[in-house]
Order: structure tokens, then sequence, then C-alpha cells
């Protein structure tokens, strides 16, 4: 509960919530589309005690960039939280949800813009960029199969907005082909590669998770120290 309040506190401009409850059969037990932040907290104790259940949410924010990021390479972890996310979510291991916010003075289609370009630059799952996209609530239970009944665990959370620097130095610059008689937009390959057999960055990873879930206020700083 405390950590699922914890995630709400980070969306303070946020009025209003997307929420859904799905049952394993994908049935729909709760489904609002448009709940308010007071109904949301009357009602979050008893939607997270529903058994067998996924619970899915999303700020109604127009600024909002959502990322799936599953299968994440742990050694890009710092260039991640470079990039200030409000919170980076393990949804089981190795897996991980990143919620970002633009400036209040950004439009909705520069947040899907933004959000395309880092699910290309982070390798996140294209087909959850969509605005209108959830992510597991931290504090809920992943009962999806084979992942253990993880729960869904905050490893970083901080009321910030995306750092554009950042963004810009991870997004490729857009390459041109000739294609026929035609210039066209090369397909953009991912910028964080993924870890090669030998490494032993998922070790770490592993560590460095278990670090974030014991001292949830810790530092990027603090996990390098303890864990060196």
């Amino acid at each position: 509960m405390e950590t699922a309040l914890d995630f709400l506190g980070l969306f303070p401009e946020a009025h209003a919530w997307n929420v859904t409850i799905l049952s394993t059969d994908k049935r729909a037990v709760v489904h609002r589309p448009a709940c308010s932040k007071d109904f949301l907290r009357q009602n979050l104790q008893t939607w997270l005690t529903l058994q067998n259940t996924h619970f899915f949410i999303r700020p109604l924010l127009r600024t909002l960039i959502f990322l799936d990021l599953d299968g994440f390479p742990s050694q890009h972890w710092e260039a991640l939280v470079r990039l200030q996310p409000r919170a980076i979510v393990e949804t089981s291991p190795g897996n991980l949800q990143a919620w970002f916010t633009l400036d209040t003075t950004s439009s909705g289609p520069t947040a899907v813009y933004v959000t395309k370009e880092l699910a290309k630059a982070l390798g996140g799952d294209p087909g959850s960029t969509a605005m209108g996209q959830q992510g597991r609530l931290p504090g809920s239970i992943n009962v999806k199969p084979g992942r253990g009944n993880h729960k869904a665990t905050m490893l970083m959370a901080d009321l910030q907005c995306l750092n554009e620097k950042e963004f810009l130095a991870v997004t490729a610059a857009p390459k041109l082909a000739v294609v026929g008689d035609s210039v066209v937009r090369a397909p953009a390959k991912p910028v964080f590669k993924a870890a090669k057999p030998d490494d032993k960055s998922a070790a770490d990873w592993k560590a460095a998770c278990s670090f974030f879930e014991g001292n949830p206020q810790a530092t990027v700083s603090d996990a390098k120290a303890a864990l060196q």
C-alpha cells in the first residue's frame, strides 16, 4: 500500500487516473478510464487485495512518457537515470517500466514523439508507446505466468522532468537512405545494446535491485559504494 501511495505522489499534477484491473483470464474486474485521485486513494487498499489480478494504471497527463523496457541492459542503468525519470519500476526480474514527464509547456504530440524516439533508443517495446498505455502499479503483484508472483518494485523515484539534453544525447540523429528515386529515413537502431553472454552485468543488476528494494531512498552512488 505504501509503495503504491508513494507512486501516486510522484504525479501531483494528475487530477485523474486511468485504472484497469484484469483477472488472469483478461477479464476486466475494474475499469475506470478517468478515476479521480480521491476515489482512487479511497479504493486503493481494496483493489490491491484482489487476488490473482493485474493492476494497471496511468496518470492522465498529456506530458507523460511511458516506456516498457523488458530485458533492459543493466550496464546502461546510469544512462537511464540521467534521463531523469519520475520512476523506474521493476515488474519482474530484469524487466523495467520507466515513467517520465515533460515540462508543463509541452504538448501531447511532443510527448508522442519523445515516447517513440526513446523507445527506439532504449530498446523499448514499440507496441507499448500509445498515449493511453498503462503500466503496472508499484506495490501490486505480477501474476503473469513465469513471473513468480513478483511484486512491482520502485527502484527509483523523484519529482523531476525529462532531461532534454540527455534525451538528445541518446536518440540517434536520423540517417537517410536512397530507395529507388526516393530519400527515406533509415530504421533506427537501439543506442543501448544488450550485454554479451560473458558480461557479468546481469549479476550486478540483480544485486543492485536487491539493494534498492531494501534501501528505497538510496542513490545510485550509495548503491555503487555498497556493492563494490
